[in-house]
């Protein structure tokens, strides 16, 4: 990301809507960054027109303007560089001047730069740097949908996003250590939060405080880009039931069935790709993904076929096709369908509450 999108993006984050939309909806949630990257080396500056109050083992330094804070692992501690002076702590801590939250840009030098509300905690963990964003829950809301948009999808759509996301967020903390979910599909897929006039900005403010429930509880709500024609349950998934939870179940999906799209994929014939002769679930498809690659198997939807010691697949869609389909919900969306219609078609038996 350059610098100029950056510093366009980060003036949006400071814009009073952003702020009213932290005000209206109260709960923060932290979140784990760039864990797929390692980090050995962070650096921090503050967004435009903030200034950051940047607290490494008590002793605290301002950041504005074009200064930096540069973080890296020194014996298992931080070793953090800011205004001319190196200080050591097990724990650095990022806000605002005022506390709370600030516009961030958190860096890993020469891989990633990302626009961050929020304020910022970084341990030190092994050999790498944990980064954890604190942040609004409608602001990760936002961030999510707007990570997950395709460009043109109705209004309708990204508020069954949204809440699908809101859902996921409240229902599923606790399954990181030090955090309630980290930015990756591992939990929820976040970028950058969006500018207050962005799509996905409406659909998090107007479906503000919404979940999906089942049984009086919010559901782990799944969601996919294209089912195929067909969503799954999770027990044709291969997955653990909830005798408590939600089980989702399958449904139809018309769009899906017929602009779904195709897609043909040759392997190797052993004892990983075989499986899929008989078996479609997540953890069959998954085990030959951390071997040939995320894309090798995109989807569940699929024939296959022997060819000698190679195995043909032909499927359609895109992704695990439980819950949501993105592809189908735009699709409703775009024939008229209200969020609740389309929330009750790919949830059925929950309730938006």
């Amino acid at each position: 990301m350059n610098r100029r999108k950056f510093l366009a993006g980060a003036a949006c984050l400071a814009a009073s809507p952003w702020r009213l939309l932290a005000q209206e909806r109260p709960g923060t949630v932290r979140v784990g960054v760039f864990g797929l990257f390692q980090p050995s080396e962070l650096v921090v500056r503050p967004g435009p027109a903030a200034a950051l109050v940047v607290d490494a083992g008590g002793a605290t330094s301002v950041l504005r303007g074009a200064d930096a804070a540069r973080l890296r692992l020194a014996d298992g501690r931080l070793s953090v560089e800011i205004s001319g002076r190196t200080l050591r702590a097990r724990v650095l801590r990022v806000a605002a001047a005022g506390g709370g939250a600030a516009p961030i840009e958190l860096s890993v030098p020469g891989r990633i730069t990302r626009a961050f509300l929020g304020s910022l905690q970084v341990l030190a963990s092994g050999d790498a740097l944990v980064p954890m964003v604190t942040m609004d829950l409608d602001v990760m809301v936002a961030s999510v949908t707007a990570a997950e948009q395709i460009a043109g999808t109705p209004l309708d759509a990204l508020k069954a996003q949204a809440i699908a996301a809101r859902s996921y967020i409240t229902a599923a903390r606790g399954r990181h250590r030090d955090f309630d979910a980290c930015d990756t599909t591992h939990c929820q897929f976040l970028r950058e939060p969006p500018p207050a006039a962005h799509p996905a900005f409406q659909a998090a403010h107007e479906t503000r405080r919404l979940v999906l429930a089942f049984r009086g509880a919010p559901i782990v709500a799944l969601y996919s880009a294209s089912c195929g024609g067909r969503t799954r349950s999770l027990a044709e998934a291969g997955l653990p039931g909830a005798a408590d939870g939600y089980p989702f179940y399958g449904v139809d999906c018309p769009y899906c069935r017929r602009h779904a799209q195709a897609w043909t994929r040759t392997l190797p014939l052993d004892g990983v790709t075989g499986r899929l002769e008989a078996d479609r679930s997540e953890a069959a498809r998954l085990a030959v993904g951390r071997r040939e690659g995320w894309n090798a198997v995109p989807s569940p939807t699929f024939d296959v076929v022997r060819e000698g010691d190679r195995l043909v697949l032909e499927g359609r869609g895109m992704g695990h096709g439980i819950g949501l389909c993105q592809a189908g919900a735009a699709a409703f969306a775009a024939e008229g369908a209200a969020v609740s219609e389309i929330l009750r078609h790919y949830y059925p038996g929950t309730v938006i509450e």
